[in-house]
C-alpha cells in the first residue's frame, strides 16, 4: 500500500543532523573506465548508484577538460547546472505517446533499523523544455536491489512512499530540496526514486514548454541524503517565576529552546534553513498523538515593548502554522508571545528565540 509522507518541506539549502547513509550522495565519484558519461548508471560507473530499469538514468558532469564531461542540454529537458559540486543525474518521470519511465536507484552504507525514524532529502529541479510537471514522485526502500525493470511499466512495488504536491514548488531550472521523514521497516539497504504510477493515474500539471513533439516530464536530482532522526532531546524544568498565569507550565513539561529557528530582521517569516529543525519536532508530534505543544515567542529589547510583543506573537503563530500545514491538528497547539519581558542573557542574540513546550 502506498503511503503519503506525514510531513515534508521544500527548502533551498542542505541540512543534516547525522551521518548521511547514502553512498556518493552527489554523484561525484565515477569510474575512469566509463567512456560515455551518459551511460554511467548502466555501466555501474557511478559509485553507490545503479540503473534499475532497462531505460537508463542520465548522468551529467560539468568538468571542463574531462573526456567524460556531459552538460545538461535542451535534449535532456533544458540546460541545468549542478546543485552542488560538478555532477548530477536526470530521469524521465512521464513520457507520451508511449508509457516510459526512468528511475534513480542508490545504495545505503548501512541497513536501516526497524522502527527508527529517518529523513530523506534530495535536491530537485524540473526540466525547462518539458511540457508537463508531475505532482508527485515516489520512493521505495528495499532489502534487495530492484533490477531490469521494464521501462514501459511502473516499478513493481505496492508499498512505497509518496512525495506529493510538487507542482508549482519544483520550478524549471531552479533547485529546491525535498525533505521528508519516514519510519523504517527494517533491513532496507537500497532505494529507488521516480514515478511509480501508470500514465492514467499520474497527476500532471502543464508546464507549457514542450517543443519536441511529445509530452514528457523530466527532472534533475542531486545531493541525496538519508539520515537517522534522533528523538526529542529536552529537559524537565520548573515553572519560571516570571511566566504569565495563562501560560501552560504544569511543572512536568519538556521545554526546548530552538536557537536555530531564525526569522528575517523584524519579520515573522521563517527562514528556510530552519525547516529541518521544525520537521524534527513535527515527526515527534506525529509519532505521539497524545502530545500537545505550546509555542512561545521571545524578542530582545530592541524597539518598543508593544511592537516586540506583537512580533513575538506573530513568530510563534508562524511556527504553529508550519506545524499545522505538516499535519499537526490545530487543537494540539497553543501559541504565546512574551515580547522582551523574559530575557535569558545579556546577549540579545540569545534573547531572540522560540521555545517549544511539550505536554500531555
Amino acid at each position: 500500500m502506498k503511503t503519503a509522507f506525514a510531513c515534508w518541506s521544500l527548502l533551498l539549502c542542505s541540512a543534516g543532523f547525522s551521518q548521511n547513509l547514502v553512498i556518493n550522495p552527489g554523484f561525484e565519484d565515477i569510474s575512469a573506465t566509463v567512456s560515455d558519461a551518459t551511460d554511467c548508471f548502466s555501466a555501474n560507473g557511478v559509485n553507490g548508484w545503479y540503473n534499475p530499469a532497462i531505460g537508463s538514468t542520465d548522468y551529467f558532469r560539468i568538468d571542463p577538460g574531462n573526456p567524460y564531461s556531459v552538460i545538461a542540454t535542451a535534449s535532456y529537458g533544458g540546460i541545468c547546472k549542478p546543485y552542488e559540486g560538478q555532477s548530477f543525474a536526470g530521469f524521465i518521470a512521464y513520457y507520451q505517446p508511449e508509457e516510459y519511465r526512468e528511475y534513480v536507484a542508490g545504495e545505503l552504507s548501512a541497513r536501516l533499523e526497524q522502527g527508527k525514524t529517518y529523513e530523506i532529502s534530495f535536491a530537485l529541479a524540473a526540466g525547462k523544455a518539458c511540457s508537463f510537471n508531475v505532482d508527485a514522485l515516489d520512493i521505495s526502500f528495499m532489502n534487495e536491489k530492484a533490477e531490469k525493470i521494464p521501462s514501459h511499466s511502473p516499478l513493481p512495488v505496492n508499498d512505497y512512499l509518496v512525495a506529493d504536491s510538487l507542482s508549482g514548488k519544483i520550478t524549471a531550472g531552479t533547485w529546491a530540496l525535498v525533505h521528508k521523514t519516514f519510519l523504517a521497516k527494517g533491513d532496507e539497504k537500497y532505494f529507488v526514486i521516480g514515478n511509480f504510477e501508470r500514465d492514467g493515474n499520474t497527476r500532471l500539471v502543464s508546464a507549457g514548454a514542450g517543443s519536441f513533439g511529445f509530452s514528457w516530464a523530466y527532472y534533475y536530482i542531486d545531493d541525496v541524503s538519508v539520515i537517522p532522526v534522533e528523538p526529542v532531546s529536552a529537559v524537565t524544568i520548573a515553572r519560571p517565576a516570571t511566566a504569565s498565569n495563562d501560560s501552560l507550565f504544569p511543572g512536568n513539561e519538556k521545554r526546548v529552546t530552538l536557537r536555530t529557528v531564525n526569522f528575517d530582521f523584524d519579520e515573522s517569516i521563517i527562514r528556510t534553513e530552519s525547516f529541518p529543525v521544525l520537521d524534527h519536532y513535527v515527526t515527534e508530534l506525529l509519532l505521539d498523538p497524545g502530545m500537545k505543544i505550546e509555542i512561545d515567542g521571545f524578542t530582545d529589547e530592541t524597539g518598543a515593548a508593544a511592537h516586540n510583543q506583537q512580533l513575538s506573537e506573530a513568530r510563534a503563530r508562524s511556527v504553529a502554522d508550519y506545524f499545522i500545514k505538516r499535519g499537526i491538528a490545530p487543537g494540539r497547539i497553543r501559541t504565546k508571545g512574551f515580547g522582551d519581558s523574559m530575557p535569558v542573557s545579556d546577549d540579545d542574540r540569545l534573547n531572540r528565540r522560540v521555545e517549544l513546550v511539550f505536554y500531555q
